[in-house]
This record gives C-alpha cells, sequence and structure tokens, in this order.
C-alpha cells in the first residue's frame, strides 16, 4: 500500500498507475493513450460514487484525477461549476458547489529555502546557455547543482563543511523535504501469485479471460469487505471519534505487465481519501485501520483468487518453497500445480537487472557527489536503469503482439510451443479436492491459527488472525462459497477459545461494560461494530472514541505458561551449597588468573546459595556471564551436584558447553575461550551435558527420555542460556520437567536482547515480581594495552537502553555510513574483503535473503577470477541460487542429528564449512570450520547457503 500525497498523488497516478510507468506517452491524453497501447481504461468503483452521481464501472478520465486526487474536488468539477454559473451564482459560490469538503491546501509558499534556491540556479544555468528558462536542464547538471548549493548551505550554517557523506546526505534529505502535506488516497496493489501471471500468459485467449475474471472478482470481493469492515473517518475536536464511512470511492486500473515487460496481470486501486460519514458530511479516510488491515486484505485477495480458479478453471495449487526460502522459517507460496517454475526464474532475471544497474547508477551517484541521491534523483535513476537494460527491441505493448512475444520466449525455455500447450492443458480441468466446514474442522484450524500467529508475535490484533485464517481457509480447499463463513467462524472461535483480550482501557468504550456501572454511551457518540469474537451476525455498540480492531490478545497458553514460571521463581527451599565452597571455587578462578568482579562474585553466590526452584540473571552481552557460569559449575560440581547446560539453538548449546567444558576434545576453545581456567578436572568433576531446550521439551512431552534427562534429580543445576530467545510456553515445560524432579534451573539472558517472538516478557516479570541478578560491567572492549575501555563499554549499554547518545558516539567515530541500498552492498563488501585480506574473521551482514545470496557470489567471483573451469572444478547450484565449488564456505541452515560430526556432535543451523569436494552424485565432501571433521552430506536439503564466513542476521 503506497498513500498518495497532495503535493504528489496526481502525477503518480497519471504517470505511473493509470499509464503504467510508459516513458513514450509524451503530451498524448489517456484515452489517446489506452487507445494506441490496448491498455484497458480506469473504472470507478465503491459504493461512495452514488454521491457523486458517477456509476460503478464508469472510465475514469484524467480530468477526474486531478480534480479529485490533485484538488480534493468533485471528478466532474467543471460541470457542477458550470451549472452553477449558468443559475446565477457567483464564481466563489461556483468553486464552493464542486468542493467535497476542504479542498486540498496549496502550500505555494511553504517551498523550503533551498528549493527555491534551487530552481534560481536552474534558471541562471539555462540563461547562461542560451536556453529558453523553462528547459529542463540534464540530471546531471541537477544533481551537481544540489550538491553545491547543499555544500554552501550546510557551510553557511555549521561554519564548516559536511565531514562526510553520511552528514550531507542527512542534510540533504532535510532541506529538500517538503514542510507539509495532505493526503489525496491511497494506492492498494493486488497481484497473483507469479505462476497465474504465467497461466494467463500462455493459455488462450477463453481460459485468459476466465483468468482475468477471477482476479478482477476477486479485487471487487476484497475491495467490498474492506468498504464493509476497514472504512471508517474521523471527526470532532482533533478528529477523535471514529466513525463509519458511507462508501468508497477507489479507480481501479488493471495492467498485463510489469515494468520488465515479464507477463504480472495485477491491479492498482486509487482510494480516494475523501469520504462521507452518516450525516453526509465529507472528511477523510481514517488510515490508521486501513494499514492495520493491509495484511489480511492482502491474504483475503489470495484466497479469493486461489478459490476462484479453482472453481472456474479447475486448476490445483501446492506450497512451494523457492531458494533460501525453502528453510522451515518462511512461509510457502501456494502456486499452480504444473507450470513451470522456470519460466517466471527466467522472467525475473529481467527485474534484477534493472534492480541491479539501479543499484549501479546510484553508487556512482554517490561516489561522484559525496551523497546519496534524493527521493527524486532515485526516481530519475531507477528510469535510466530501465532504459539502459531493456532490450534493444522494446517489448511490443499491444497485448496479442504481448502474448506472442510471452509464448515464444516460453517455449525457448521449456522446449516447443507444444510443450507450452501440453503444460497448460495439464493445469486444467481437475476436480477439486475440498474441505467441508464441519465444527471440528473450525476447532482444529482455529487453534491452528492462534498457534502460528504466536509463533510471530507475543500479543495481536484481529487482523493478524484473520490473515493466518485466510491462509489456513486456502491450504484446507475451503469452497469458495463457504469461505466467508468459514474464516469468521474460524477468528471468533481463535478469539473465544484460545486467546486472552487485554482489559479496555476505559470500560465505557463498549456497551456492555459501561452497563456494569450503570452508564449509557451517549447516541450522538455511538458506532455499531461487529465483535471478532461474536460470528457472523453479531454486533455491538461502542463508543465512538474506540479504535476498531485495536483490541490486543495474547494467547492463553502463553499466560499460563507465564504464570507457572513466575510461581516457579517464587519457590525456595531447594538444595544450597555453603559460601565456603563458593569462596573455594572463586578464589581457584583467582589463582588460574581469572579475577571476577563484584557483580560476578555476586552473581555466583546468590545463584549457588539462594535454593530458589528457578533464578534470573540478567547479563548484557560482553559482561563476563560465561566466567561466571564456569565458576559457578565448579561449584555447584565440587559439592557433589550435577550441572546440564541446555539453550535455544543448538549452536547455542554447542558454544554453551564449549564455554563450560573448556577441556572438552570435541571443541576447539583455546583460541575462542582463550582456557580461562585451566586447572585440572578433580574426580567427580564431570563434562557438562549441553543441549537444546527444544529436545527436553520434547521428551518431557512424548517420552522415551534419554538417560541425561532421567537423572535430574534434587542435585541438579540446569543452566539456560540465552533465556530470552525461548519461547515462553517452552521455557514453562522445561522448568516444569525439572523441578518436578526436585531440580533447580538458572535462567540467563538479557530482557533488553531480540528476544523470540514467542517469549513474551517473563524474563521482566521475573526480575518486577520476584528480583534478578545483574551484570552491568562490559569486559569485552579493550585498549591496546590491554585496560577496559570503558567508553565503548557505556556505547553499547547506551544503545541497549535506547539512548540516543549511542548513535553519536558511533557517528563521531564514522562508524555509520550512508546511501543508496547499492551503495551501502559495496561498502560493506570493500570492508569485508579489506579485513579478509589482513586475515580479519569479519562478518558481512545484510537485511534480505536475495541480497545475501548476491554477495555471496560476488565474493565467490573474486575469489575465483582469472582461474580457468579445470581449476575450478565441479560446481554445484546451491538452493538460493548460488553456486560451489572446492575451495567455498557455505553454512548450514537446519540442525540435523543424523549427519554426525564426532560421538557428541552433529550438523547444526549456523555452523561454517569448507568445500573439500563437489561429488559427481551431488553431494558435498566439507570440513568444519572450528572442528576441522570431514563429512559427506547430501546437497538437498541440508546446505541451503554459500556464505562469505558471514550471514545476515536469520
Amino acid at each position: 500500500m503506497h498513500k498518495l500525497t497532495a503535493g504528489d498523488g496526481y502525477t503518480y497516478l497519471t504517470r505511473q498507475v493509470a499509464v503504467h510507468d510508459a516513458t513514450d506517452r509524451g503530451h498524448a491524453g489517456l484515452a489517446d493513450y489506452y487507445a494506441e497501447k490496448g491498455e484497458s481504461p480506469g473504472r470507478w468503483f465503491g459504493a461512495g460514487l452514488a454521491a457523486l452521481d458517477l456509476e460503478q464501472g464508469s472510465q475514469v478520465t484524467e480530468t477526474h484525477m486531478r480534480n479529485l486526487f490533485g484538488e480534493g474536488r468533485h471528478p466532474g468539477a467543471e460541470r457542477l461549476e458550470n451549472a452553477a454559473l449558468d443559475a446565477g451564482k457567483s464564481v466563489e459560490q461556483a468553486k464552493k458547489s464542486s468542493q467535497l469538503g476542504r479542498v486540498f491546501a496549496r502550500y505555494l509558499g511553504n517551498q523550503p529555502e533551498f528549493i527555491q534556491e534551487t530552481a534560481k540556479r536552474y534558471i541562471a544555468y539555462n540563461l547562461a546557455h542560451g536556453e529558453h528558462w523553462k528547459t529542463p536542464v540534464p540530471a546531471e547538471v541537477r544533481a551537481k547543482i544540489r550538491t553545491e548549493l547543499g555544500n554552501e548551505h550546510f557551510l553557511r550554517e555549521h561554519g564548516r563543511a559536511p565531514i562526510d557523506d553520511r552528514e550531507r546526505g542527512a542534510f540533504m534529505a532535510k532541506a529538500t523535504r517538503q514542510q507539509t502535506t495532505a493526503v489525496a488516497g491511497y494506492d492498494l496493489t493486488f497481484a497473483p501469485v507469479k505462476s497465474v501471471s504465467t497461466l494467463w500468459a500462455l493459455a488462450d485467449r477463453d481460459v485468459a479471460k476466465e483468468i482475468e475474471a477471477a482476479h478482477h472478482a476477486a479485487v471487487e470481493a476484497t475491495l467490498k469487505w474492506l468498504e464493509k469492515e476497514v472504512l471508517f473517518t474521523r471527526r470532532g475536536r482533533g478528529g477523535l471519534q471514529q466513525v463509519k464511512a458511507k462508501g468508497l470511492i477507489a479507480g481501479m486500473f488493471t495492467h498485463r505487465d510489469a515494468r520488465s515487460s515479464d507477463p504480472h496481470l495485477h491491479t492498482h486501486v486509487a482510494v480516494s481519501n475523501k469520504v462521507q460519514d452518516e450525516t453526509g458530511r465529507w472528511l477523510a479516510v481514517d488510515g490508521r485501520v486501513l494499514y492495520k488491515a493491509n495484511v489480511t486484505l492482502a491474504e483475503m485477495y489470495n484466497t479469493l483468487i486461489e478459490s476462484e480458479l479453482i472453481a472456474r478453471l479447475g486448476v490445483r495449487f501446492e506450497n512451494r518453497r523457492s531458494g533460501l526460502n525453502k528453510g522451515v522459517d518462511k512461509r510457502p507460496v501456494r502456486e499452480i500445480v504444473g507450470v513451470d517454475e522456470r519460466l517466471a526464474k527466467s522472467w525475473s532475471k529481467r527485474h534484477s537487472a534493472i534492480e541491479a544497474r539501479r543499484r549501479e547508477l546510484a553508487a556512482a551517484f554517490q561516489a561522484e557527489h559525496g551523497r546519496p541521491p534524493t527521493e527524486g534523483e532515485a526516481v530519475t535513476l531507477a528510469e535510466k536503469a530501465w532504459d539502459q537494460t531493456r532490450q534493444a527491441k522494446h517489448a511490443p505493448r499491444a497485448e496479442a503482439d504481448q502474448r506472442a512475444a510471452w509464448l515464444a520466449e516460453a517455449a525457448a525455455i521449456i522446449g516447443s510451443e507444444q510443450a507450452v500447450r501440453d503444460m497448460v492443458e495439464d493445469c486444467l480441468g481437475h476436480r477439486p479436492d475440498a474441505q467441508d466446514v464441519t465444527d471440528q474442522w473450525v476447532a482444529e484450524t482455529a487453534q491452528q491459527v492462534v498457534a502460528r500467529v504466536a509463533e510471530d508475535r507475543a500479543t495481536w490484533q484481529v487482523w493478524h488472525l484473520r490473515a493466518e485464517a485466510q491462509r489456513q481457509a486456502r491450504a484446507h480447499g475451503i469452497r469458495l462459497t463457504e469461505l466467508d463463513d468459514a474464516v469468521d467462524r474460524v477468528v471468533a472461535t481463535a478469539i473465544r477459545e484460545h486467546s486472552i483480550a487485554f482489559n479496555d482501557p476505559d470500560p465505557l468504550t463498549r456497551e456492555t461494560t459501561a452497563a456494569e456501572q450503570d452508564v449509557t454511551i451517549p447516541a450522538p457518540l455511538q458506532r455499531t461494530d461487529r465483535p471478532a469474537e461474536g460470528g457472523v451476525d453479531a454486533e455491538e455498540v461502542v463508543s465512538a472514541y474506540s479504535l476498531a480492531g485495536a483490541r490486543q490478545y495474547t494467547s492463553r497458553a502463553v499466560i499460563e505458561a507465564e504464570r507457572r514460571i513466575v510461581e516457579s521463581a517464587r519457590h525456595t527451599g531447594g538444595r544450597t551449597i555453603s559460601e565456603v565452597r563458593v569462596g573455594i571455587a572463586i578464589a581457584e578462578a583467582a589463582a588460574n588468573e581469572l579475577q571476577l568482579n563484584a557483580a560476578q562474585q555476586s552473581l555466583v553466590r546468590e545463584m549457588a546459595t539462594s535454593g530458589r526452584a528457578v533464578q534470573l540473571a540478567l547479563a548484557p552481552a560482553g559482561t563476563g556471564k560465561t566466567t561466571a557460569m564456569q565458576v559457578l559449575t565448579r561449584a555447584w560440581q565440587d559439592s557433589g551436584g550435577t550441572v546440564i547446560g541446555l539453550a535455544p539453538s543448538a549452536v547455542a548449546a554447542q558454544e554453551l558447553g564449549a564455554s563450560i567444558n573448556l577441556e572438552n576434545p570435541d571443541t576447539n576453545t583455546a583460541g575462542t575461550s582463550k582456557n580461562l581456567l585451566n586447572g585440572p578436572w578433580r574426580p567427580g568433576r564431570k563434562k557438562v551435558r549441553a543441549d537444546t531446550l527444544a529436545k527436553l521439551v520434547w521428551h518431557a512431552k512424548h517420552g522415551d527420555a534419554p538417560a541425561w534427562m532421567e537423572k535430574i534429580n534434587s542435585k541438579t543445576l540446569v543452566l539456560i542460556d540465552e533465556a530470552g530467545m525461548a519461547a515462553t510456553t517452552d521455557l514453562a515445560a522445561a522448568i516444569d520437567y525439572i523441578t518436578s524432579r526436585g531440580g533447580q534451573v538458572r535462567l540467563v539472558g538479557d530482557d533488553r536482547q531480540l528476544a523470540s517472538v514467542a517469549a513474551g516478557g517473563v524474563l521482566r516479570d521475573i526480575a518486577h515480581q520476584i528480583g534478578a541478578v545483574t551484570l552491568s560491567e562490559v569486559h569485552r572492549f579493550r585498549n591496546p594495552d590491554g585496560s577496559l575501555n570503558h567508553a565503548e563499554a557505556a556505547a553499547t549499554l547506551a544503545l541497549r537502553d535506547g539512548d540516543p547518545s549511542a548513535i553519536a558516539f558511533y557517528a563521531d567515530r564514522g562508524r555509520i555510513h550512508v546511501g543508496d541500498l547499492g551503495a551501502c552492498a559495496d561498502q560493506a563488501y570493500a570492508a569485508w574483503a579489506a579485513d579478509r585480506a589482513d586475515g580479519t574473521d569479519s562478518v558481512l551482514i545484510a537485511p534480505t535473503r536475495d541480497l545475501v545470496a548476491e554477495l555471496n557470489t560476488r565474493a565467490r567471483n573474486d575469489r575465483l577470477a582469472g582461474q580457468p573451469d579445470k581449476e575450478i572444478g565441479r560446481v554445484l547450484t546451491l538452493a538460493d541460487g548460488t553456486k560451489v565449488s572446492a575451495g567455498d564456505r557455505i553454512i548450514t541452515r537446519e540442525n540435523d542429528r543424523r549427519l554426525r560430526i564426532s560421538r557428541t556432535n552433529w550438523v547444526k543451523n549456523g555452523d561454517r564449512w569448507h568445500v573439500k569436494n563437489v561429488n559427481t552424485d551431488g553431494s558435498l565432501t566439507v570440513i568444519h570450520d572450528k572442528l576441522g571433521k570431514t563429512i559427506l552430506a547430501a546437497h538437498e536439503g541440508r546446505h541451503r547457503g554459500l556464505s562469505p564466513s558471514g550471514r545476515r542476521h536469520r
């Protein structure tokens, strides 16, 4: 969804939406453009059209868009004004006759000084070169003028020149920003999955028309639901009252292809910001609800078009995962069974080529001008990239020629035109396997919906539940005629049976809770809503001061798990060890040149002597929690107890075990843990078992527990590291199992850490209600002479606390860089490559999986530059499209206990490997980076990405 402002809304619609980014339109009107290119003209949609005397489905003209989206007036403003003048009205009265409430304000005198000065210099440039003063200035010259002017303004304001791109870019962004903007509307884009557009592009016209009809039916049904459930307006002082809007006013523009000329059936819906309340007063759309419902609308469209296509053409859909999305951490995409994936992949390469060229141009722009491009300059660069990457003979825009070109391209990709026809034929005419909407199905699906939503967030709103219910409905093949009822029932059951609503901040916002206090909501302040938990036909009266769909929910299971954890933390009376033994362990550490500070000593003492069933230690990164846990482990073992380590992930569990079991031959800890405690293991000291929290939870629920779990007793202390990353329900299940056998649990984590979305706030609850042991002195940063770097330590703690001064600390030291995505990627890659050349093990992190794959490919190409194919050897393609051969480094993205590295170790998500050989059967012979162990692994389903010794956070 894209917000349209009054400043650019109209031009965006005419230049990019209505004519689909055409660069050859010239001064032709929309009617001429549509006639020449064979495009379908825009059509009006919405119940709000009745107030404008416009028919639904009538054509949208350029004048309509200028009036409504450009100025906030009636689309037929000229007709109304002329009629008013003919009736003897004054000019002012005639203008008011076409207004829809307030017209969009024109901020003619409100341009920033920088923009006004820029315009003057453009004129001066034209006059100096003998051109008319209004002649368009070349883009390169405009950029140079803006940069020079920006430097001058910065010098005048700060008394010095900008020190880097970041400072110059930030100043330019602020200087060129419009002071005020009025919202003209919203652009919603509806597009089916790639296989639908592919089938539509290659099928005969009859089938293609059915696909188009299914697409339009899905779009219109979604918009009708939006109109009924999502469309609100605001009124009263400050717009605090939220009331239903009478109807939607929208222009729909359907296009056949993407900017790269690939088949891409999609519809832009330009929703006007002008709506009426029940009194007929013209007001603005309440965008808050529209944004909240954005994903729900998208999932509703996806479900509807799938159901429409199944009903109309008998196609089948299946879950597909592509590239790195084959991992379990991403949702599958439902595509049509039988559509060759090579077609979409081949056509997608054009878009990738455009994006790659755009990034190259943006990086070159920043290198030349010392700043990132402004928003307007970025648009110019994108157009230039498209122009430079298109084929010499641009694909025709007329539909018949377009379809012929797509057929020829598809034939070249999959073999022949007959193969294309056979593929299309195989996709059609299948009997649907539909799911009956029974009470049992509703109950089971509602439980699944809440469980799936809880994986992504600790709290949710009805929009999240409805979006997931739509996904479940299409996955189960619910019939089109039963779809709405099925989704409503699932959502209602999910809220009633499996969610807990937080109390409204004001009980007077709902009629039912207000009545309990003998209060009636005044009629003028009432609004009728359909409660999500009340079913299909239920309605309730709420206050106009309440926000629709804003109520927060959480899982009953999570609330119960939090209660059990906190209750366990209250229990005392468990096994303790004496202060003397703790002192001996601390002294032993000091004797081995490991001096614990006061906070670390306190942590060890508290956790060893409290006797609490559950105790929490809050320890930010670098504060020495690992060292403290080493000493705690030795103290507990020396007293005759046993220690077990658990962590949310396999890699974290391995690192926990390595940090405690410093002499474990399975781990190369000499370089990572620095052997801080080299003392011999005395009799009675056993190696600490470290495993995943998930393993204990699974066996606790399903039985067949391993021996180390069966041996948990009153002498057992279980350390759960990175507790903030664990799901609350998993923590509760583990604590229940351990404490029921008499064991004690020590949670170690950071309540400010990037937490698991399922973690909730249980660590903060324990700290607030029971208390926690805290480490706050950061030891990780050192000066060249070995002393503590207190400035770096303070900055990390400030960043953890959300203190803006931390950003200033890093900015002052030149550690924050800015730019277009391409420029930033180049900067990061160059820094990483320099580190690698110096022998530094550097981490390269990128924001998206596509960029990760691109950087990995770049690193590999640089490594192999100049080598003949014979030396490179056999090459294998990984799941994300990157290549791998001998000498490359890969990262595993899934745990697999069947692939053993040693007696106690297995392949884990996040392990890094060197590829020794690519075998003829597609398997890989790889060597573990840390352990030096060699294994033979099948490629498919295990090694999912190539990493240049760094990876993005997943």
